[in-house]
């Protein structure tokens, strides 16, 4: 411990009451807030999701909580840290793990088979000799029409560690299937590599070192970011929020990952996405000023340049006219004895401004 950096900011954890009783986990036993601690490691640049953090201890006097090792009865009993926390604004996050053991699947490249219940994956070599590919498929995948892709990577967890399942040098290439809803993994032959996949691409590989602790998540089992291929497939027409996605994951050496027929869903390939949507732009208050009784101007100011304008008049006679003009600017309208005004903008289908007035000098004859 004493030889890690820590930062230099503490919060201080004082007037601590006795604690009299064992097996206790209440308000005596809870550190004040650390958000601030926590928040500054998040802030880095180089953090992401599921890295660890440690705390470090120091002071005067003594308390004695139950460790790891002696709460396995009782998972409840061990140190937990609770965080509570908020996405930017405008963004979403989506954490799916492999969930059915069809949805991660191996494929020899040569031979075609493909193996549909493995304790593991071998990423992308089974060993120097046998070469494969590897299909995670996340099926309902909860991410909208429109979505803009801010990040996503695949995080595995270490299932070998002995040195035929670390086979450097080690290189992979990621892909998606480039349809608008991926179908399951079948049984035939060839069936990953018969795919057609996008032309996005993503690599990992480079840096990454040899995976040497069992059930390791951390950094070194997190792909790079592969947004660029899931925005492919999220960008296609068909695309629907609740279809399927499928990554193919191909290259040259060996990490061994734990499937999910291998370690569950707390353990499969989970695939983390944070997207967003576009901005609502708000709705544009279209101003009508009488000038006379046979003119008026409207503001179309702050409407987008590609708007359409369109006036519908009618006047004391009855009669109406539709009369267009220019968005971004205030424009003089002469329409002889008008009597009301009804204005709308549009970008395609879209209203994306309203207005109205009613002249205060003439009324609309009625004929008897």
């Amino acid at each position: 411990m004493s030889d890690r950096t820590f930062r230099t900011d503490t919060v201080a954890w004082t007037n601590i009451p006795e604690w009299p009783e064992a097996q206790v986990a209440g308000p005596d036993q809870r550190t004040p807030d650390l958000s601030a601690l926590v928040q500054a490691i998040v802030d880095r640049d180089d953090w992401f999701s599921n890295n660890a953090l440690s705390f470090a201890i120091t002071g005067s006097g003594a308390r004695t909580a139950e460790a790891y090792e002696g709460a396995k009865k009782d998972p409840a009993e061990m140190p937990t840290l609770k965080v509570t926390y908020t996405l930017p604004e405008g963004t979403h996050e989506v954490i799916q793990a492999i969930s059915a053991e069809n949805d991660d699947v191996e494929q020899y490249r040569v031979s075609g088979k493909m193996d549909h219940g493995s304790s593991d994956l071998e990423i992308p070599w089974e060993n120097t000799t046998t070469d494969q590919v590897i299909g995670l498929r996340y099926p309902n995948l909860q991410v909208p029409v429109g979505a803009t892709i801010e990040q996503a990577y695949i995080q595995f967890t270490t299932d070998e560690v002995k040195a035929s399942k670390n086979v450097d040098p080690f290189l992979v290439t990621i892909k998606a299937e480039d349809v608008d809803d991926s179908a399951p993994f079948g049984e035939a032959d060839f069936d990953l590599t018969k795919r057609a996949t996008t032309a996005a691409a993503a690599s990992w590989g480079e840096g990454v070192p040899l995976w040497l602790i069992e059930q390791e998540q951390a950094r070194w089992q997190r792909t790079t970011d592969v947004s660029a291929v899931v925005q492919a497939v999220i960008d296609r027409e068909g695309w629907q929020a609740g279809n399927a996605l499928s990554l193919l994951l191909e290259g040259v050496g060996t990490r061994t990952a734990e499937s999910f027929e291998g370690g569950g869903p707390a353990e499969a390939p989970r695939l983390h996405l944070v997207y967003s949507l576009p901005t609502e732009a708000p709705m544009v208050d279209l101003v009508v000023s009488q000038l006379d009784k046979h003119a008026f101007t409207i503001s179309t100011e702050g409407l987008p340049e590609d708007a359409v304008v369109t006036l519908t008049v009618l006047d004391k006679n009855g009669k109406t006219k539709v009369v267009t003009v220019p968005a971004g600017t205030v424009t003089t309208v002469r329409v002889e004895n008008w009597v009301t005004v009804e204005a709308v903008a549009t970008v395609g289908e879209k209203v994306v401004g309203e207005g109205a007035a009613t002249s205060p000098h003439r009324e609309l004859k009625v004929k008897k």
